[in-house]
């Protein structure tokens, strides 16, 4: 990679663009439907029935319609709303064109009050809903994934839902993903109701990930609700705690010996911030080299080695204060995101934004920030996605130029954040 990087600070070939976090909305009785098998049709139907209409979970437009917004941010939220690449794989890659970006890692999830059959918009578990019917509905939405990648497939990578509480279904999901095109894993963060990864059982899953080279991807607000969000605040709280939420999976499988056994998985944290890692490793660290630590742990290496073996950040939205932070976080552990098509995130100013975040940064880091670390990490056929990349990506020497006020887009998503705020 080095090489490839020297070589390309003399040609100024363009930057390589690969988003770490992307979301599509598939219509649920207009596209998932018809992947429903026979035998749950009158369930498809029943919860389809119960749920039309507006979706009461963050970032929704029956939550952002409750309280007085600015213009500019009403203006964001439709134009997510009404992107047709959250259901359209051609219309998608038109978006990715005019972006300048050549890859990504597809989540559920979109912005446009749709929902997963029998599941949480981002495809988690329900409260209240039987367990078959949503392996049911992850499997309906697997289908129409698997499908749907298909369209320029070298350019994504679609992650495959897997029901966790059923380890050897789990597995099973893997297997049958990797065959039919997905090329990463859903990871739902721990929760109550489920064995802690630190678990043994796991190692069967664990095995089949490592196996297939399946990275792990766990996307903020894919761990438990947090507590209070339907009081004051409740947003707000939702956006603090979903991210720690979301992430508890790495010390149960940094102290549990996960990498340990497994040191071919691939964890990649999605939306989940960055300047919670250099916090974070030092108190792992101060727990490892404790005088009381247990001999099980005392065997392992000390958790900053399994970070930087294991453990990957799919930085969306990155601002200058979060890139500033790189070498503490790992130059080839950091990676981008344009969270597309939600309203936080870089659509339709990433171009922008990338120049607001990376203006500054040696172009040899850029390259691996912005594209060549999810290339490695995500397996994307690196000669194709470069070739695209030489097409629509942009240039060195345009990224290098700083970004003046006169310039800055009406809606300043989170990649223009200054020390974290939304200004």
């Amino acid at each position: 990679m080095t090489a490839i990087a020297d070589h390309d600070v003399v040609t100024g070939t363009p930057y390589v663009l690969v988003s770490t976090d992307g979301h599509v909305g598939p219509s649920l009785t207009g596209q998932l439907r018809d992947y429903c098998p026979q035998e749950y049709l009158d369930d498809f139907d029943a919860y389809a029935a119960a749920n039309v209409g507006p979706v009461a979970f963050v970032g929704s437009k029956e939550m952002m319609t409750e309280r007085e917004l600015p213009a500019s941010l009403v203006k964001a939220r439709q134009l997510a709303f009404d992107c047709p690449g959250q259901q359209d794989p051609d219309e998608r890659i038109k978006d990715m064109d005019l972006d300048g970006v050549a890859a990504e890692v597809i989540f559920a999830g979109g912005q446009n009050d749709e929902v997963l059959p029998f599941l949480s918009p981002m495809g988690l578990s329900v409260a209240g809903v039987d367990a078959q019917l949503q392996q049911a509905g992850q499997e309906i939405y697997n289908r129409w994934l698997a499908d749907f990648v298909t369209v320029q497939p070298e350019r994504h990578v679609g992650l495959v839902h897997v029901p966790i509480w059923d380890i050897e279904a789990a597995a099973q999901a893997v297997r049958w993903g990797h065959s039919h095109g997905l090329r990463g894993v859903n990871f739902p963060a721990p929760r109550a109701g489920l064995l802690a990864y630190n678990d043994p059982a796991y190692d069967a899953f664990w095995r089949v990930v490592e196996e297939l080279d399946m990275p792990l991807c766990c996307h903020s607000g894919g761990g438990e609700t947090p507590l209070g969000i339907t009081g004051p605040g409740g947003a707000e709280i939702f956006m603090s705690e979903a991210l720690w939420l979301g992430r508890r999976a790495l010390h149960q499988m940094i102290f549990g010996g996960v990498f340990e056994r497994f040191p071919g998985l691939k964890i990649v944290f999605c939306e989940q911030r960055t300047a919670w890692v250099p916090q974070t490793l030092p108190d792992l660290e101060s727990i490892y080299y404790n005088t009381g630590v247990s001999p099980f742990v005392k065997s392992l290496k000390p958790p900053s080695e399994y970070w930087r073996q294991n453990c990957f950040i799919g930085g969306s939205f990155l601002a200058p204060f979060e890139v500033a932070l790189r070498d503490q976080v790992g130059v080839d552990n950091l990676m981008w995101g344009t969270d597309y098509p939600h309203q936080e995130g870089t659509w339709p100013n990433t171009a922008l934004a990338v120049r607001n975040t990376f203006h500054g940064v040696p172009e040899d880091q850029t390259r691996k920030i912005l594209g060549e670390n999810a290339l490695r990490v995500f397996n994307f056929d690196a000669v194709k996605i470069r070739e695209i990349a030489r097409r629509i990506g942009p240039r060195p020497v345009d990224v290098a130029r700083p970004v003046p006020a006169d310039e800055l887009p009406e809606h300043r998503g989170f990649a223009f954040r200054e020390r974290g705020q939304y200004s």
